[in-house]
């Protein structure tokens, strides 16, 4: 049912999306998350950086070709590392108007089982909240 809930409207676009994670990692086709993303009216683009199921994009192909939405991790209050620098990079602050960053803990873009009741959650709060910033 939650699931089902955080679907867009009928007829609605997809937006264009990316997991973004620290070190560049991203979750392709195919993925547990590519099938959350699509349920929650996203499209993942990682294909069109070269992924397959898992991969880095690095930053400069992000800026060369954005997409409408990046979706983030939120790290445990703590727990920064050097590969979470790259989540953060200046240069992606250039893509504002462009390109939404969404972030979700990270906690969701991880896991299957009873946690993807939130993660619906969050996709659909991150999909109206990115609708609303590039309208």
């Amino acid at each position: 049912a939650a699931i089902a809930a955080a679907a867009p409207p009928p007829g609605s676009a997809p937006l264009t999306a990316l997991i973004y994670q620290p070190n560049g990692f991203a979750a392709g086709r195919g993925t547990l998350m590519d099938e959350m993303m699509t349920r929650a009216g996203f499209e993942n683009v990682a294909g069109r950086y070269g992924l397959g199921k898992w991969g880095n994009v690095p930053v400069e192909r992000l800026l060369a070709d954005p997409p409408q939405v990046l979706l983030s991790g939120v790290p445990v209050r703590g727990s920064r590392t050097w590969a979470d620098r790259v989540m953060r990079h200046p240069a992606l602050k250039s893509l504002s108007g462009r390109m939404v960053q969404a972030q979700l803990e990270e906690k969701l873009l991880y896991c299957g089982g009873p946690v993807l009741i939130q993660t619906a959650a969050a996709l659909a709060r991150a999909r109206r909240t990115a609708l609303e910033a590039l309208t």
